[in-house]
C-alpha cells in the first residue's frame, strides 16, 4: 500500500470548475482516506499569459479538498 496519493487535474478542465471534477477530487480522496493513505492535491498553474486561470484553478482544488 501507499502512504500518499497525489492526485492532479488538467490545468484546462481544473479551470472549468466543474462539479464532476470536484465530485471525482472528493471521491477519490475518500477512497484513498479508507485505506489509510494521505491525499496531497498537486494544483496545475495557468497557461503561460493566462494568469487569470488560476483563480479558477484554486477554486477546483479548494472545493475538491473538502
Amino acid at each position: 500500500m501507499w502512504d500518499v496519493v497525489v492526485l492532479q487535474e488538467n490545468t484546462f478542465v481544473a479551470e472549468q470548475v466543474l462539479p464532476e471534477t470536484i465530485d471525482a477530487i472528493i471521491a477519490l480522496s475518500e477512497m484513498v482516506i479508507t485505506k489509510g493513505a494521505k491525499v496531497f492535491l498537486f494544483m496545475t498553474w495557468p497557461y503561460e499569459n493566462e494568469g487569470n486561470m488560476l483563480s479558477e484553478i484554486r477554486e477546483t482544488y479548494q472545493n475538491g479538498s473538502k
